[in-house]
């Protein structure tokens, strides 16, 4: 591409955060004249092997030919980065009329058949209304020229992120999934300390504790279909209605395991693990675990709804909370600190409960009594939806439900797998698992924004548009796929040093994070585009066939034959129990 490209200015005023061209190129453009590019286009088209294509006529940013401040005094005075953002400076001349010049000065030449543009658009130019007509005409004359007669199949532009709104849910939910995140792995590290059994016995209660909230995400996938959609076509009270039956389902699922718990907790971890002091420990956690379902699946629920109507904001700031309580709590009650008991296993728990606790408080405290947007009240859940809504939600949900349910039981399957192979295992796994997680929490965010955005677009009515934003999500999540995967390997070897483990277990571990290297690539292209682009468009059936047979037909049977009948390596069981990424 570069052989055959003229590149016929330098510097670039954009000023984005994440480039450094205007560092090394300077924040002023630098345009050669057009003689100049007029003559190094003909010494390219004098190569032997140019068949009249030019790969490219830009430079940093494809239309800043020529432009600069009308009064270069002030440019000069002015300490803005960017010239562009958040808003097009006032003083710059934005005229593209130089820029068609040289298009059209090119194009007239012998020998020329197409010059394609290369470089990154700067769309905000196109987009911007200047008080000067003529710089606005030139502007549409410049969009079409480019389009018609200089585009090769794909359009590039920059800077490289295009829609506000995406970013204003997906930046939160990932600074939530971080800090949520971070609890699991101070939880992971604190009782690190105190060997492979206590680690072993805390990931297993809470794969069951999983398996609830994985229910609850599916209360969460179907309803938050709805509300996308009813948010987007601004119809209000039937969102009102979506979350009064999303909250009286978490409320009775929720009451559901809270009794299972209670009653049975010791029969719970025989299901998982066959060892009798691995029971032992996790019974203590599930003891007061059981305190902790209602109020976090209504609370987890609430906040994850609020996303659908724009205010991703609130379960970042109660996640904030529940960190800073669930920290504090921990420390003091796994250890012993500040006069509380030393509770080890049990303690972690207990920080769990008063974590949740926090959220609860401050989620229904801003959602019924602060919020004015969607404007909920407690008056809103005592009347049950009408049968025609139901029956919409059951048509959407009910997949999305199913489809989850199946899902944790799958995953729960895999915990069992893994629980008979061993103490060891469970630990090396708990720990890949943190860090995974921790680097997976940017696509969760996407995930979460591509289903809302995704709803809106079609509430909007806009089928055309959910479509290209559809392939703009899967670009990114191939993307920050790779990014996850080499901080796994990065970062691996540094998580397992803060652990106390034997050398059995800091081996296995090592070899497993090497596999959770290959799975979190394709676990992100995965959940952008199922758990977030098609589920988000009410593609709800074809997801539920498709995640329950791959799962129960292929991944589980061979993880388990491999894992438990044909003692395979605990790197390649996993390797074969996500197979279904």
């Amino acid at each position: 591409m570069i052989k055959f490209s003229v590149n016929i200015h330098r510097g670039c005023f954009g000023g984005c955060a994440f480039c450094t061209i205007s560092a090394h190129q300077g924040k002023f453009i630098v345009s050669r004249s057009k003689e100049s590019i007029l003559k190094e286009v003909k010494a390219v088209m004098e190569l032997p092997d140019f068949k009249g294509y030019l790969s490219d006529l830009g430079g940093p940013s494809a239309n800043m030919y020529k432009m600069r401040g009308r009064d270069e005094a002030m440019c000069k005075k002015c300490k803005r980065p960017s010239c562009i953002h958040p808003k097009v400076c006032p003083n710059l001349n934005t005229d593209h009329s130089p820029l068609l010049d040289i298009y059209h000065a090119v194009d007239s030449l012998p020998g020329i058949k197409k010059s394609f543009i290369g470089s990154g658009v700067r769309y905000d130019l196109l987009l911007h209304q200047s008080k000067d007509p003529k710089t606005n005409k030139s502007t549409q004359e410049y969009t079409r020229e480019l389009i018609v007669r200089h585009v090769s199949g794909r359009l590039k532009v920059a800077p490289e992120h295009t829609s506000e709104r995406v970013l204003s849910i997906m930046l939160p939910v990932a600074l939530q999934q971080a800090i949520n995140m971070g609890v699991n792995m101070l939880d992971t590290i604190m009782l690190g300390q105190f060997g492979e059994v206590q680690i072993s016995s805390s990931s297993l209660a809470n794969q069951y504790y999983n398996f609830f909230t994985i229910f609850c995400m599916g209360i969460i996938g179907g309803s938050s279909v709805l509300a996308a959609q009813y948010w987007g076509a601004r119809e209000v009270e039937k969102v009102r209605q979506t979350f009064n039956m999303a909250l009286r389902m978490a409320l009775t699922l929720a009451s559901v395991f809270a009794v299972l718990t209670w009653c049975f907790p010791a029969q719970i971890m025989s299901i998982y693990t066959s060892e009798a002091h691995v029971v032992e420990q996790g019974v203590r956690y599930l003891r007061i675990t059981t305190f902790v379902f209602i109020i976090h699946g209504t609370s987890l629920v609430a906040a994850q709804l609020m996303r659908s109507v724009g205010q991703a904001q609130l379960g970042l700031i109660v996640s904030c909370v529940s960190f800073v309580v669930n920290l504090i709590a921990n420390y003091a009650f796994i250890f012993g600190k500040f006069g509380a008991p030393r509770m080890e296993i049990a303690g972690a728990a207990l920080g769990t409960l008063l974590a949740r606790t926090s959220e609860f408080l401050a989620t229904f405290g801003y959602i019924l009594f602060k919020d004015k947007e969607l404007g909920l009240r407690i008056k809103h859940l005592l009347h049950m939806p009408g049968e025609e809504f139901f029956s919409n939600y059951l048509r959407l949900g009910l997949p999305v439900l199913v489809s989850d349910g199946l899902l944790g039981l799958g995953g729960n399957i895999v915990s069992i797998i893994l629980g008979h192979m061993g103490a060891a295992v469970v630990a090396a796994n708990a720990i890949c698992q943190v860090i995974d997680r921790l680097f997976t929490v940017v696509i969760q965010g996407i995930s979460n924004a591509s289903s809302i955005v995704t709803g809106h677009t079609l509430g909007e009515g806009s089928r055309e548009k959910a479509m290209q934003q559809g392939y703009t999500f899967y670009v990114l999540s191939i993307f920050f796929g790779l990014i996850a995967a080499v901080m796994v390997l990065a970062c691996g070897p540094l998580t397992i040093a803060m652990y106390t483990l034997n050398d059995e277990t800091i081996l296995m571990t090592e070899e497993m994070m090497g596999a959770y290297a290959v799975i979190v690539f394709f676990q992100c292209i995965q959940s952008v585009m199922t758990k977030g682009v098609l589920r988000g468009g009410g593609d709800t059936k074809f997801l539920m066939k498709a995640d329950i047979l791959f799962m129960w037909l292929v991944s589980i049977p061979l993880g388990g034959v491999g894992g438990l009948l044909l003692g395979w390596p605990a790197w390649l069981t996993i390797l074969a129990l996500r197979v279904d990424y």
